[in-house]
C-alpha cells in the first residue's frame, strides 16, 4: 500500500512531531509503505534536532522529503512551495506507484488535487478544520476579502473532488454532510500518544517548579485566535483566590508578548515561568499542573477545533477550563467532569469558573485518574491509527465494507 503524505506543517514542529509522525509510525507497522513531503522553516533544518528526527523516521521507515517553506510575500512564497510540492510529489507519485495521497491541510490539498487530476491516485482531504474561517478568526483575513471567498471556494472543490474527507470533531462532519451530502467524511480527533503523555506527580523536569504551588498551565501559541490576554486576565482573578498560584507557560512562540501581558496584569516574576521545549519534553512539564486553561476566539471556526493541548492535559491527570463554541470539547467537559466549560470572557463568568473548579478540585487523584480515563476513551493513538487504516484500506478496495462512524 504505497502512500505519499503530504503536510504542510513542518514535522520539526510540535504539530508535525504530535500530530503526524506518531500516526505515521502506527501505519507504517500495519503495512503501509509511506513517503512523506513536508514543508520545513530553514533554521530548523540545520539543526542538531533536524538530524535526529531524520534518524528516527530512518529507523521508522518512513522516507521523509523535506522541502523549504517559505513566508514572504506571502503569496509568492505560497506559490512557490506548491509548485515545488507539485514537482516532487508528481516524481514520487510516478517512480514510487503510488496509490493514495494524503493531504494535510488546504496547501497541500491543491497539490494532491492537481496531482489527482493527473494521475488518477485516490485523494483523501486531511483537512484539520475550517482553514478560511480560522483566519478570518485571528483577523489574518477579512471575511469579505477576496483571499477568504477564493479559500472557501477551494475548500468545496476539495470537498467534492476527493475520495474521503478527514475531520477533527463531530460537529464538522455534521456541517459537511448537511451541506455537500458527502458520505465519507471521517471524525479523527487530535489524539495523543498515551504512552508519552500519562499522569505522574514526581517531578523529572529541570525546571525547578516550586513545590507546593497551585500549578496553572497555558500550553501552545499565543496571539492571533488564542486570547492569552484573557488567560492572564482568568489567572489574576484566580490569584485573588488562590494567592498561591503560579503560571507556567510552555510555548515555542511570541516570548516578548507573554511577558507584557503578565507585567501588564501586574504578576510578579517570581510567580511565573516562561519555557519553550521541545515535544517529547512537554509531558514532563505539563503532568505536575494543576489545571490547564485553553481559551479561543474562534465564532467562525470554532465547530471544527479540536485542541491537541485539550487531550494531552486530560491524558497526563490534568483537569481543563476552556471556552465554549470549541468543537465536542463542551460537551466532553460537562458530559464527563474533567473541567469547566465558561461561556463569555467577562470576570462574573471566571469567577463563576474559578468556583466551580475549586470544588472539582476536591476530588483530587480521583479527579485526575477520571481526566486519563477520558483520554483513554476518546483521543487514544492507537484507535486514530486504525481508524485512518480502515479508510487507507478502503480506497483500496472501494468495494469493500463501509467504515464504521467513530
Amino acid at each position: 500500500m504505497n502512500v505519499l503524505y503530504i503536510s504542510y506543517d513542518g514535522i520539526l514542529d510540535p504539530v508535525g512531531q504530535s500530530q503526524v509522525i506518531p500516526y505515521l509510525s502506527g501505519l507504517i507497522k500495519k503495512g503501509a509503505s509511506i513517503t512523506l513531503i513536508s514543508f520545513e522553516k530553514k533554521d530548523k533544518l540545520k539543526s542538531k534536532y533536524a538530524t535526529s528526527v531524520q534518524s528516527d523516521l530512518i529507523t521508522t521507515g518512513i522516507k521523509w522529503i523535506p522541502l523549504r517553506y517559505h513566508k514572504k510575500p506571502i503569496i509568492a512564497a505560497t506559490s512557490f512551495d506548491i509548485v515545488q510540492g507539485l514537482l516532487v510529489g508528481l516524481l514520487i507519485t510516478w517512480r514510487d506507484s503510488i496509490k493514495i495521497i494524503h493531504a494535510r491541510g488546504y496547501i497541500t490539498g491543491l497539490i494532491a488535487l492537481f496531482i489527482k487530476k493527473l494521475t488518477k491516485v485516490s485523494f483523501i482531504f486531511d483537512m484539520r478544520g475550517f482553514w478560511a474561517d480560522e483566519k478570518a478568526d485571528a483577523g489574518t483575513w477579512s471575511s469579505h476579502s477576496i483571499i477568504y471567498r477564493l479559500t472557501k471556494y477551494l475548500e468545496r472543490v476539495f470537498i467534492c473532488g476527493s475520495d474521503e474527507i478527514v475531520v477533527l470533531t463531530k460537529k464538522a462532519r455534521k456541517t459537511i454532510q448537511d451541506k455537500f451530502e458527502r458520505n465519507h467524511v471521517s471524525v479523527i480527533p487530535c489524539c495523543v500518544d498515551l504512552e508519552l503523555f500519562k499522569p505522574c506527580l514526581s517531578d523529572n523536569s529541570n525546571l525547578n517548579l516550586p513545590p507546593g504551588r497551585f500549578i496553572v498551565t497555558y500550553l501552545g501559541s499565543v496571539g492571533t485566535f488564542y486570547r492569552f490576554d484573557e488567560i492572564v486576565h482568568f489567572y489574576s482573578l484566580l490569584r485573588e483566590e488562590i494567592p498561591e498560584a503560579f503560571f507556567l507557560a510552555i510555548t515555542n512562540n511570541d516570548l516578548p508578548l507573554i511577558s507584557e501581558t503578565l507585567s501588564h496584569y501586574s504578576i510578579e516574576s517570581n510567580n511565573y515561568l516562561i519555557t519553550s521545549v521541545v515535544h517529547p519534553e512537554v509531558p514532563t512539564i505539563l503532568k505536575q499542573s494543576t489545571i490547564s486553561l485553553i481559551f479561543y476566539h474562534r465564532p467562525l471556526s470554532g465547530v471544527g477545533c479540536c485542541p491537541i493541548k485539550f487531550g494531552e492535559s486530560l491524558s497526563c491527570g490534568v483537569p481543563v477550563v476552556i471556552n465554549s463554541g470549541i468543537g465536542d470539547c463542551d460537551q466532553i467537559v460537562q458530559k464527563e467532569r474533567v473541567g469547566v466549560v465558561i461561556g463569555k470572557y467577562t470576570e462574573d463568568a471566571y469567577k463563576e469558573a474559578i468556583k466551580s473548579i475549586q470544588e472539582l478540585l476536591k476530588e483530587g487523584n480521583t479527579l485526575r485518574e477520571r481526566c486519563r480515563k477520558v483520554a483513554e476513551m476518546y483521543f487514544p493513538l492507537d484507535v486514530g491509527e486504525q481508524r485512518y487504516w480502515e479508510i487507507y484500506r478502503r480506497l483500496r478496495n472501494p468495494k469493500g465494507s463501509p467504515i464504521p462512524s467513530l
